[in-house]
């Protein structure tokens, strides 16, 4: 196996004021229900994603903080109900 620079890795844990920092990222997905009915949209999830992510950092007693990479979102398409585009 042919080995990778270390300068091409993306840092994952970075330390800021002693404090290890964790990149995370945010992944919603909006789904429906057997009922059809729409569950928490993606907007929603997202939201209360970041409150947790910021109470967490506001801990006084916190061993790492959380900052977010990216946001990712998946509309709950699967591959079993695409429609081919020509």
């Amino acid at each position: 196996m042919a080995r990778t620079a270390k300068r091409y890795k993306k840092n994952t844990e970075k330390k800021i004021s002693g404090i290890p920092v964790c990149m995370a990222a945010i992944y919603a997905r909006l789904s429906v229900d057997n009922d059809e009915k729409k569950s928490e949209s993606i907007e929603t999830q997202v939201t209360l994603i970041k409150e947790f992510i910021q109470k967490h950092n506001e801990n006084p007693d916190k061993e790492y903080e959380i900052a977010v990479y990216d946001i990712y979102s998946d509309l709950g398409k699967t591959g079993t109900n695409f429609v081919e585009v020509r």
